[in-house]
């Protein structure tokens, strides 16, 4: 991580109270500088997931997880045309199985990730935090040039900052009416899927997951997921892309797991193999 974005964060953050050679940091005093970067607010220890190392290691799922950053240090991958066995088979008899989800269950679970405080407060934190690294990166260049002896071009700046900056998301917070209408779009969408989709399934997921596939739903409408050539299962609505909170907020916000997009997609991509593409379009999926 770049050591400027560090020191900016240390002069937000001090003074600090305690010297670091003497606090032993607790999980509370941690507040996150970067995805895989925190720093005390008590002493101003900075803690780095670089190698994993020194990082307080705790087993998630099945993954190794930094215990300070909720950084996934050792992860499972898949590939875009694997296909992962991971979920339940109904023939379990102590595992309760629903065929479709209410209505009104699909809306507050939606609206939860999209128009509640805590989504709300999730992306406000992004927005800050994009716009303090975009300022480390202006300085960061601004001192090279002054460095070099060359004259201070704003223009010049403002566009090495913005090609610096263009792979980082930029993510925008809706007002409390887009939000309703953006989570009103959504809900129709998801509802349509679960009525067409898993009313006909020989299997579908165990009830205890229902929550965690509708939210993994709505992050996979992101991009969308076309299957059997050209035909969509999950539809795309791009303003997701940038209004739903990082997937990095799904743990520490809504206390779920990181994996419920991938174990989603595999649901999805295990069934339709079951199905004709025929089928697929009879049910009501559109051929884009």
């Amino acid at each position: 991580m770049d050591q400027l974005q560090i020191q900016l964060w240390k002069s937000l953050a001090e003074p600090f109270r305690v010297p670091p050679s003497i606090h032993r940091c607790k999980l509370g005093d941690w507040e996150l500088i970067d995805w895989d970067v925190a720093g005390c607010t008590v002493c101003g220890k900075i803690h780095e997931c670089k190698d994993a190392i020194k990082c307080p290691l705790v087993t998630y799922e099945g993954r190794h997880v930094c215990h300070i950053t909720g950084f996934f240090t050792r992860r499972n991958v898949f590939a875009d045309d694997e296909y992962v066995d991971t979920v339940a088979n109904v023939t379990c008899t102590h595992v309760p199985t629903v065929r479709s989800i209410d209505h009104s269950q699909i809306e507050a679970w939606v609206e939860a990730v999209l128009c509640s405080d805590d989504a709300r407060a999730a992306v406000s934190q992004e927005i800050a935090k994009r716009a303090q690294r975009c300022k480390a990166v202006f300085v960061k260049f601004a001192k090279q040039a002054k460095a070099q002896r060359r004259p201070v071009n704003l223009l010049e700046l403002c566009t090495l900052t913005a090609q610096a900056m263009a792979n980082i998301r930029s993510p925008v917070l809706l007002d409390s009416y887009e939000a309703k209408c953006l989570a009103r779009a959504c809900v129709e969408r998801i509802d349509f899927f679960c009525r067409a989709f898993l009313d006909t399934l020989r299997c579908t997921p165990p009830s205890v997951k229902m929550h965690g596939f509708v939210v993994g739903l709505l992050y996979l409408m992101r991009n969308g997921l076309v299957l059997c050539g050209n035909v969509e299962i999950v539809p795309r609505l791009e303003e997701l892309s940038l209004t739903l909170p990082s997937e990095n907020h799904i743990k520490v916000v809504f206390k779920m797991s990181t994996k419920i997009m991938t174990e989603v997609e595999n649901f999805i991509k295990i069934t339709v193999r079951t199905f004709p593409r025929e089928k697929l379009t009879s049910m009501g999926f559109r051929v884009v």
